[in-house]
């Protein structure tokens, strides 16, 4: 193998991930999208953001019990 190609293959290697991983994160759903927010906020313990994206969340995933219960124990904590 020449070193253009060598070079190439190894760029490749390191850049193509990155680039993947960019354009998997464009085609999250909106809902994937709240759910990462959301816990994201709930893992650090910021319950107001939590709230407003659990509010969000719920708009769109309206059965899913974790969703409101999560979403009420983030008002409680924030005494609303």
């Amino acid at each position: 193998m020449s070193f253009p190609r060598v070079l190439t293959a190894a760029l490749l290697t390191l850049f193509l991930p990155v680039g993947l991983s960019a354009q998997k994160e464009k085609q999250q759903s909106p809902k994937t999208k709240l759910q990462k927010a959301a816990q994201q906020a709930w893992a650090h313990q910021d319950y107001a953001k939590a709230a407003d994206v659990l509010a969000e969340l719920v708009k769109v995933d309206e059965n899913n019990a974790t969703v409101w219960h999560r979403l009420g124990y983030a008002l409680h904590c924030q005494i609303k």
